[in-house]
C-alpha cells in the first residue's frame, strides 16, 4: 500500500512571526549632560563594550515654493553628535566602513581628473572618466547605505535646538539607558 505523499506542502512559520508588531523605542535627551550607558553593545548586543562608536545627525534647511515666493526661509539647521559605547568589533567595522566611503568618493574623484588629463591629449576622447566618477558616486552611496545598516539599531532620529532623540530597537536596552539616566522612553512603529 502506498502512502501519498504531498509534493508541494504548505508553508509553515512560527505565530509569533507576523504577530509582533516592529517597534522602535525613542528617548527624548534634553540639553547636554553626561550620559552613562548599560553594559551591553546596543548594535550586537555583545556584553562589555570597550569602544566608542560616533552617531551624527544634521537636520537641513527646510523650503517650500511657497516661501521662496514670499522671500521667506525656514533655516533648521542643528547638528548633534552622541557617543555611544559599542563592542570593539563592531566599532571597528563602522570605522572602516565611513573611511570606505570617503575612499571611493575622493580617489574616483582622482582617477577621473587623471582620465580626464589624458584624454585630453588624445585625439579620441572616451567615457571613461564619467563612467569612473558615476561608479565612485555609486560606490560611496553603497557604503554609506552600508552604514546605515548597520547604526539602524540605534540611531539619531532628529534633532531639534536643544533636544536629541535617539532611537534603540531593543526595549531592553531603551529601557535599561532610561533608567540610568533618569528618562523616559516611547514605542513607536
Amino acid at each position: 500500500m502506498r502512502i501519498p505523499v504531498d509534493r508541494n506542502p504548505p508553508l509553515r512559520f512560527h505565530p509569533s512571526m507576523f504577530n509582533k508588531p516592529i517597534k522602535n523605542y525613542y528617548v527624548l535627551i534634553k540639553g547636554r549632560k553626561t550620559l552613562t550607558f548599560p553594559p551591553i553593545c546596543p548594535f550586537t548586543g555583545e556584553p562589555m563594550p570597550s569602544a566608542w562608536v560616533t552617531l551624527k545627525q544634521i537636520g537641513n534647511v527646510r523650503y517650500s515654493p511657497l516661501w521662496l515666493l514670499l522671500g521667506l526661509l525656514k533655516n533648521n539647521y542643528n547638528k548633534a553628535s552622541l557617543k555611544v559605547k559599542a563592542s570593539q568589533g563592531f566599532a571597528n567595522l563602522y570605522r572602516k566602513v565611513q573611511a570606505m566611503k570617503w575612499i571611493s568618493l575622493l580617489g574616483g574623484i582622482g582617477v577621473t581628473v587623471i582620465f580626464l588629463e589624458l584624454n585630453s591629449k588624445s585625439p579620441n576622447p572616451s567615457m571613461i572618466p564619467f563612467l569612473v566618477i558615476f561608479v565612485a558616486v555609486l560606490g560611496s552611496a553603497a557604503f554609506k547605505t552600508y552604514g546605515y545598516i548597520l547604526i539602524k539599531n540605534c540611531h539619531i532620529s532628529s534633532v531639534t535646538n536643544e533636544h536629541i532623540e535617539v532611537c534603540f530597537a531593543s526595549e531592553d536596552y531603551a529601557s535599561s539607558f532610561c533608567k540610568l539616566n533618569g528618562l523616559e522612553y516611547e514605542a513607536r512603529r
